[in-house]
């Protein structure tokens, strides 16, 4: 289901790349596009349970998303529920999806900042280009327009 050629997320490797720069690094947008692979890998792994053991690999979209939480706050201190941890672990799984899908296709989805990531998120299309034939709208397509969307990723 998952792409066996990307390396298991490096910690010290994220560390080195993101966590020790500013916590806008640790934004989807802000990431490369081998983290972006290797995080929304592991955070559909994380939600993914198979025989009723779940994933293993939620320490590298942890770090971030405490990362992230520490440059929205100036606490020295945050206490996060459980259920708000799980709800962000769903809100970077969205966004790096959306970012992957901003990068490799025509939609151009605004990015989250720091100001936005993890409050009430909503799905934000910026720009849509598409080049839709003339008269598109009265002929079956055959996924020429998924296609068109999608480009060869």
């Amino acid at each position: 289901m998952f792409d066996d050629d990307l390396p298991k997320s490096d910690l010290k490797q994220l560390r080195d790349e993101v966590l020790c720069k500013h916590p806008e690094a640790a934004l989807p947008v802000n990431l490369p596009d081998h983290w972006l692979d290797m995080l929304v890998r592991d955070l559909d792994e994380v939600f993914e349970v198979v025989d009723d053991v779940p994933s293993s690999n939620a320490s590298a979209p942890l770090a971030l998303i405490l990362h992230t939480i520490q440059g929205k706050t100036s606490n020295e201190r945050v206490e996060i529920s459980f259920d708000t941890l799980y709800r962000y672990f769903h809100d970077l799984r969205a966004e790096i999806h959306l970012e992957i899908i901003s990068r490799r296709t025509n939609f151009r989805i605004e990015p989250a900042t720091l100001e936005t990531i993890f409050t009430n998120p909503k799905f934000r299309v910026a720009n849509v280009t598409q080049n839709v034939p003339d008269g598109a709208g009265d002929v079956d397509w055959n996924g020429c327009f998924a296609k068109s969307l999608l480009g060869d990723i």
